[in-house]
């Protein structure tokens, strides 16, 4: 079980330190909800899990592909530090399973900007 531990006073944002994307934050949020009430059983699929947020099968699973990432790229975007090329839509399709490989896609969006 992955379970996000963010430190203590990490709410409070000092002057200058980047904005969090809020799409990206809650989309991980979300997934992590979601996998949660999977877990226990609380739905019995995804698809149904999908009919009682009111949203289709297919967006479902892409979400909760989030809880696949990385805890340092989970970490960036709820610090909002994340590469800024990075984006819900590029890592909820295609991003690759295995973490390592994950950062080196996810530091390739801010080497393409």
């Amino acid at each position: 079980r992955k379970e996000i531990v963010v430190p203590a006073g990490s709410g409070q944002r000092k002057r200058g330190e980047s904005p969090i994307c809020k799409p990206l934050a809650i989309a991980i949020a979300r997934a992590h909800r979601w996998q949660e009430l999977l877990r226990q059983r609380r739905f019995k699929s995804i698809s149904e899990l999908a009919e009682a947020v009111g949203t289709d099968r297919g967006y479902v699973r892409r979400l909760l592909n989030l809880t696949l990432l990385a805890p340092d790229i989970i970490e960036a975007v709820l610090a909002g530090n994340e590469p800024s090329g990075l984006s819900l839509q590029r890592l909820t399709r295609g991003m690759p399973v295995g973490w390592d490989e994950q950062r080196r896609v996810a530091a390739s969006f801010s080497d393409s900007k």
